[in-house]
């Protein structure tokens, strides 16, 4: 699939004894591989199934002891490991398996068949709380628990792939503190901070800062008045959890009629955020003023704006605008939008796909996806575009992922059990230090 193995079968130019190999109690489809190495050569180790090669891990320089986090491994399924070197010289084959999942797994069915290879990190909310990530199959391949007084609604592969990057809200009022973890590929715990008024997304930079969305709150007077507001920020949290303000919309927005709510004191509503490949950008999405909006990484300063009261481009027709939209992705004409839509539209949710002319300042609509049938969905829907111009749509509040093609027929869809939805979720092709084969 994505490469051939360069070994040779077990036995077959034997090193010596094969790999000491320790399957996780706590995350059963990750194991630990540990291997003395005198050949002179580079070295790794490769897993077999029943059916052939699986994956290997990434190479390892001459001489010494080594170790290797073993991911993409599958539950309650046996295994053979072996230490091959870069001329095709192999140990003898350890033999292993895999665990059983917990007894309160989340479930889920599948229909279809989807069209990327690689794993998605995705959290479950409501009766059931794990963090997962799973295959193009829907297949487990990591997991953890966590505390259900809370929603994780987001995770991320760590930058330096040492395991995964996390976030809960509150629920009923409560500010969980702390409220960013890190958890690494074996299920322990390396970090817990407490970011304080955190709310909904963060992203990790390359040194292991976070930019994280934070609520702003203050008071302003207006009609004779007080009213206390609840606008929002985006801050940079380094590894002690102290936190430095960046940007916040305070700096160029002003509360209206039309976007404060005076009942709940709410306005922006900040509830996304992206970071561009090179680093330089945040993008973050303003639910409150139906705008996305890029920030500079360096400076703080407001760029390009998408919707909104100070909005770059008009609209080609009012139905190619979005309302109160979650996650977003930046393409390179445009953007992708998991647009909420009104709770009184006849077709729900949709995603749309944005062409942004910079000639004529139009966004106009080139795809339109619904889900057949509807379904409304009032936080944390996400999109993906796929390499073949497909999109995976995660409708998070029902449960529900699907992979369209471009013509926007679904090819693949995965639908929980009742009761139990999912958070904002992430495509990766690969897993840090392992590459699948098959």
């Amino acid at each position: 699939m994505m490469l051939a193995l360069l070994a040779c079968t077990p036995g077959d130019e034997a090193l010596g004894p094969g790999p000491k190999i320790s399957v996780s109690t706590d995350v059963v489809t990750v194991a630990t591989s540990k291997w003395t190495d005198e050949s002179g050569e580079y070295t790794r180790v490769e897993v077999a199934d029943a059916e052939g090669a699986w994956l290997v891990t990434d190479w390892q320089e001459p001489g010494g002891l080594h170790e290797a986090t073993i991911l993409g491994l599958l539950p309650g399924t046996e295994y053979t490991a072996t230490v091959a070197t870069e001329s095709g010289a192999a140990t003898s084959g350890t033999e292993f398996t895999t665990g059983d999942l917990p007894n309160d797994f989340p479930q889920w069915t599948t229909s279809g068949e989807a069209s990327w290879e690689g794993y998605v990190y995705v959290n479950t909310v409501g009766a059931v709380h794990y963090l997962l990530v799973l295959d193009e199959q829907a297949r487990p391949v990591w997991y953890a628990p966590y505390d259900p007084e809370f929603n994780a609604v987001r995770a991320r592969p760590r930058r330096d792939g040492s395991g995964v990057v996390w976030a809960i809200t509150a629920t009923g009022g409560r500010d969980p503190s702390p409220n960013i973890f890190a958890t690494t590929w074996l299920g322990q715990q390396a970090m817990a901070l407490g970011v304080r008024n955190y709310t909904h997304d963060f992203v990790e930079l390359d040194d292991g800062t976070l930019g994280a969305l934070v609520y702003d709150k203050r008071t302003i007077e207006g009609d004779g008045e007080r009213h206390d507001v609840t606008g929002n920020a985006l801050a940079l949290v380094d590894g002690a959890g102290n936190a430095t303000t960046l940007w916040s919309a305070w700096d160029d927005f002003e509360p209206t009629d039309e976007t404060f709510d005076a009942a709940t004191g709410y306005w922006t509503h900040a509830n996304a955020i992206d970071l561009s490949a090179d680093g330089s950008t945040f993008t973050v999405g303003l639910r409150g003023l139906n705008a996305i909006v890029d920030i500079d990484a360096a400076t703080g300063a407001i760029g390009r704006q998408v919707g909104g009261p100070a909005s770059d481009y008009r609209f080609a027709s009012d139905d190619d605008a979005f309302f109160e939209e979650h996650q977003f992705e930046l393409l390179d004409d445009g953007i992708l939008v998991f647009d909420n839509q009104a709770t009184t539209s006849d077709t729900g949710s949709r995603v749309l796909q944005l062409e942004l002319d910079d000639s004529t300042g139009v966004a106009t609509a080139t795809r339109k996806i619904y889900h057949d049938p509807p379904l409304w969905v009032y936080v944390l829907g996400d999109v993906d575009l796929l390499p073949d111009d497909g999109v995976r749509v995660t409708w998070t509040s029902s449960g529900v992922m699907t992979d369209y093609d471009a013509d926007g027929s679904v090819r693949w869809e995965l639908t929980m059990e009742l009761g139990q939805a999912l958070s904002y979720s992430l495509r990766e092709s690969a897993l840090p230090g392992n590459t699948r084969v098959r």
